[in-house]
Parts: C-alpha cells; structure tokens; sequence
C-alpha cells in the first residue's frame, strides 16, 4: 500500500484509460478553441504532444516496449506540473457541480500523477513487466 495515497495505485490498465480519456477530451476542446481564435493552433499542439507524452509513459508502465522508455527529467516535470494544473481545475469544476465531474475522475487523475512524480514508489507496487525474449539468463 502507497502511504502517499493511503491506499495502493491504480494498475497500468486503469491509468492508461484515464489519460488516454483526458487526451481526447483535451484534443477536442483545444480544437474548439482553435476554431474559435480563443488560443493559437500551436499552442493546442504542444498541449496534445505533452498528453501524448502521459499516455505513452502510462503504457510504458503497462510493459510497451515502444520508444522512448525513459524521459528527461525536465520532460517528466512537464508532465507532471500539466497532470496537476488538471486535477486542480477538475476539483474546482467539481466544487461548481459541473455536469460528469465525478470524484472517480479526480481520484484517477490523481493516480496518473503520483505514477509519474513518484515513479519509483509507484513500480513498487506494480513492477513493470520485463521483455522476456531480451532477458538474461
């Protein structure tokens, strides 16, 4: 059990689907505030490629052997800083009663940032599966 969370984490499956979600639905909304010159196209880019990044560092904790595997730490505080801004707006959406703000949502999010802030404490819960093919033996 995670004494941060006072409970274990999500496993990869769970965190997988919960950033996955959160990059669709940021897509569409970065889209909408393109088209409605609310924010520049670049921008909305650069937001999708840093939740591109949160998913496939979710599927890497999964066992995805796909490059890259390993981040810059710089990169991997982006990610992180992005995830938490999120939670943040999700708890005060949820404070607002915003229709399909659930508190399962925020608890997930929160789940996706602890496995990249404290990647370590995380894997020692849900090891990551190794390659057996390249495995010594």
């Amino acid at each position: 059990m995670s004494a941060y969370l006072g409970r274990d984490p999500l496993p990869p499956t769970d965190l997988i689907a919960t950033a996955t979600e959160e990059r669709t639905r940021r897509r569409e909304a970065s889209l909408a505030a393109v088209k409605a010159g609310q924010i520049t196209a670049e921008k909305a880019d650069w937001d999708d490629i840093i939740w591109s990044n949160i998913v496939h560092f979710m599927r890497v904790l999964g066992g995805d052997r796909r490059e890259p595997r390993h981040w810059h730490q710089d990169d991997k505080d982006l990610m992180a800083r992005s995830v938490r801004a999120t939670k943040q707006r999700m708890l005060i959406a949820y404070d607002n009663s915003a229709p399909g703000m659930t508190r399962q949502r925020i608890d997930a999010m929160t789940h996706v940032w602890y496995a990249i802030e404290f990647t370590l404490l995380y894997t020692k819960v849900h090891p990551i599966p190794v390659d057996r093919r390249g495995a010594a033996a």
